[in-house]
């Protein structure tokens, strides 16, 4: 269905969504899809338009509430007098039956939008955690039901899978690109949604044979090698939390053994021999005596901070598969846990590090909150809790974000502290 003339409300919404919010999107994607092509499909798509103004409804809001001085909701000086939480109420409706029309009538949309909006909407119910406490994962559950639809009708997500690894022309959006920067938007919630909640992975995976395999005019494309750490990373969470629903993949691995040397190689491989492309600008070590509890690192480029932090997650699961194998096999749970507890910690610091060093990126200190989630409970000094909660508070006010999973992980650390001093 295309919409009608666009008015004041609805044209500041996908500019907000264009200029504030579609980066974050995009960090994967050299195309821009979400930036550049997705707003000027709002025109002709009222699926993507809901979808669009939805998010930035929700996003100016909370906005105006953290601000020092609330009231109406303006965006680039223009008032919005109209906007209130039943808007993105409204605007969320409209867009679920129109989803529900398009899922019905697959033919008559096309891939790209669908998985866009749907992303979009998982998107936006994540940060709805601050206001229900509880993240239900609807969304998730629609975007994996669209997903698994699209890869068995040899559709959509079907044809992008085996491209993911492909570089693509960046002057040509299509609605293969659009379909691959909506997939890896849509793995990147699911992998941190599978890190905090501690759940089966759901979405469809490529290959992870595919993932290792690098052309010799690949060396250097930073693009390509963060799509690679994220398909690793989620390869290392099917390994030690399984998979629940559709899998898609062909390892060819003879057993899970043999899938773990695999990822453990990759893991090894980066270490000794990282990618050029992911030499730091500048690096310092942390010294925490000086005050300094994160290590510095400054690069050239947003994709590349996310796949350092996610290289990190998959290290941290890694070790946290082989202490429990360990344990099975010869006891010393206490040893294993003193070790996987200082390599978590040690991973913790790289993600929050990267994350301040980036602080303008909303998808770095979402992965620093995801971190501090899972390892807020051991970090006992005081000074280092304050540091992690400035990244925190960062993430609260410039994003509008939901930090209380990760403030709740630092209470349970914060041993002779008072708990008061950590808060939402």
């Amino acid at each position: 269905m295309t919409p009608g003339p666009l008015g004041p409300q609805e044209a500041c919404l996908i500019r907000c969504f264009a200029q504030e919010l579609a980066t974050t999107f995009d960090t994967t994607d050299r195309t821009g899809h979400f930036a550049t092509h997705l707003p000027m499909r709002a025109l002709r798509n009222s699926l993507v338009l809901n979808a669009i103004c939805g998010i930035s409804a929700q996003y100016l809001l909370r906005m105006s509430t953290e601000s020092s001085s609330p009231g109406m909701v303006k965006f680039q000086g223009t008032k919005l007098p109209h906007l209130t939480e039943e808007s993105v109420m409204q605007y969320q409706s409209t867009c679920i039956n129109l989803l529900i029309d398009a899922s019905a009538n697959p033919e008559e949309h096309a891939d790209g939008d669908i998985l866009s909006a749907i992303t979009i909407l998982r998107f936006h119910e994540q940060n709805d955690v601050l206001m229900t406490g509880s993240d239900f994962e609807v969304f998730q559950r629609a975007v994996q039901h669209n997903f698994e639809t699209q890869f068995a009708q040899g559709r959509g997500l079907g044809q992008a899978l085996p491209s993911l690894f492909t570089p693509l022309p960046i002057f040509q959006p299509n609605h293969l690109s659009a379909n691959i920067a909506a997939y890896l938007v849509a793995l990147r919630m699911e992998i941190w949604a599978v890190l905090l909640y501690q759940r089966p992975i759901r979405l469809p995976l490529p290959s992870f044979k595919d993932c290792r395999h690098v052309h010799d005019g690949e060396i250097d494309d930073d693009y390509l090698w963060t799509r690679r750490v994220l398909v690793w990373c989620a390869h290392v969470l099917k390994l030690h939390f399984g998979s629940d629903g559709f899998d898609v993949s062909d390892d060819g691995y003879a057993s899970a053994s043999e899938l773990w040397g695999a990822l453990k190689a990759f893991e090894f491989d980066w270490d000794t021999r990282p990618p050029s492309c992911f030499q730091p600008l500048y690096s310092r070590q942390n010294a925490p005596q000086q005050g300094r509890y994160f290590p510095e690192l400054w690069l050239a480029n947003p994709c590349q901070v996310m796949a350092l932090q996610h290289i990190e997650f998959g290290r941290m699961m890694l070790a946290n598969h082989e202490a429990q194998l360990q344990n099975r096999r010869l006891g010393g749970g206490e040893l294993a846990s003193q070790a996987s507890e200082a390599l978590f910690l040690h991973s913790m610091r790289t993600i929050c590090g990267l994350a301040a060093c980036h602080s303008d990126r909303h998808e770095a200190l979402t992965a620093a909150a995801v971190a501090i989630s899972m390892c807020g409970k051991y970090v006992r000094d005081a000074g280092e809790r304050s540091a992690l909660m400035s990244i925190l508070h960062k993430l609260r006010t410039d994003f509008a974000w939901n930090i209380s999973h990760a403030v709740n992980a630092l209470n349970g650390g914060a041993g002779d502290a008072t708990q008061g001093d950590l808060r939402t």
